[in-house]
């Protein structure tokens, strides 16, 4: 499971760390949806979810929503 190894192995801030968790808890519901609108969900800025993705290894949000969804789908 890439996705999970990504958010174990990286460091995060204090924001970024929330925008993690709450992606980690809600993966399917993270998936669909666009970066400002988990940010709003999140309370963080748009700029905070986009730097966990990059944290995380990946290029950009729609690689790493296909991978949220597929991890979303393993952990049902």
């Amino acid at each position: 499971m890439k996705i999970e190894e990504a958010f174990r192995s990286a460091s995060f801030s204090g924001a970024e760390e929330q925008a993690a968790a709450w992606m980690m808890e809600h993966p399917h519901q993270a998936a669909g949806m666009t970066v400002r609108e988990l940010a709003a969900e999140v309370y963080v800025s748009p700029a905070t979810i986009l730097r966990v993705v990059h944290k995380c290894g990946y290029q950009g949000w729609r690689q790493f929503s296909a991978d949220l969804l597929l991890y979303s789908e393993s952990v049902k």
